[in-house]
């Protein structure tokens, strides 16, 4: 029975996505995984470190990894694969983030996880792409806007949390846009987004409560994370814990 659903799953989605075809997923490097190598060693040991301490401090989990190519794969459908795969965050808790970057493409995704997207909405990804991503991409400074990135994104779930990140000190300027741009006055525009917000949330838990076993299982290769990989960026990496992302994030291009 299982068997046949999925065969119909492939075939309804067969006309307009190659997400069931035999996509190639690496394994894990660490928490930097930069197959592409365009970041270099000091980038992917800052970025590393602010990960490390994320992880110890809150038990959240971020992922940044560069491709080179993903064929004819939606970096969207790639990403959601990646990040089942390699169970980034926690199981249970869903606090996983994925920074990912195709080079040939010249595409970038924020997948959030499931526990994250109340903090993390589609919108606050989209900014930290537009803001730190892109800009430096544009440039050829691909740690630069890594490292702005991650530090951004461990700076709101830091905050929320309650904790301070030491490994944030000294580069506060670059991550205080992305910290401060949701402290605006109230306005109508301000309230209308919040609804679209608020909806999209509300649908994504829909399809975790209804569509457990399409989003948690079939695309799913294996719910452990990978362990023993020291890699480039490595930081005392030990692997990722199980999360799950229901599609959650942004997409952007330089």
């Amino acid at each position: 029975m299982i068997k046949t659903f999925s065969v119909v799953v492939c075939i309804l989605l067969s006309s307009t996505s190659v997400l069931c075809q035999d996509i190639k997923l690496p394994q894990p490097a660490g928490w930097v995984s930069d197959f592409a190598g365009v970041i270099s060693p000091e980038y992917a040991e800052r970025i590393s470190a602010i990960i490390k301490e994320l992880e110890e401090k809150t038990t959240a989990e971020i992922a940044v990894v560069v491709i080179k190519d993903i064929g004819d794969a939606r970096i969207e459908e790639y990403a959601v694969k990646l990040f089942e795969k390699w169970g980034i965050g926690k199981k249970g808790k869903d606090n996983g983030i994925l920074i990912l970057a195709v080079m040939e493409q010249r595409q970038v995704r924020i997948e959030v996880g499931y526990g994250l997207e109340p903090i993390i909405p589609d919108g606050v990804a989209g900014s930290i792409i537009r803001e730190k991503i892109i800009p430096a991409f544009k440039k050829g400074e691909y740690g630069e806007g890594m490292l702005y990135a991650t530090a951004s994104i461990a700076s709101i779930i830091a905050r929320d949390a309650g904790i301070e990140l030491d490994s944030l000190k000294g580069i506060q300027e670059g991550v205080q846009e992305a910290c401060t741009g949701e402290q605006e006055p109230v306005n109508f525009i301000t309230v209308v987004i919040f609804v679209i917000l608020f909806l999209f949330f509300f649908s994504s838990l829909l399809r975790g409560f209804f569509f457990p076993f399409f989003w948690g299982g079939f695309w799913r290769s294996g719910r452990g994370g990978f362990g023993g990989f020291g890699g480039f960026g490595g930081g005392n990496f030990g692997g990722f814990g199980g999360g799950m992302s229901g599609g959650g994030g942004a997409t952007g291009r330089w």
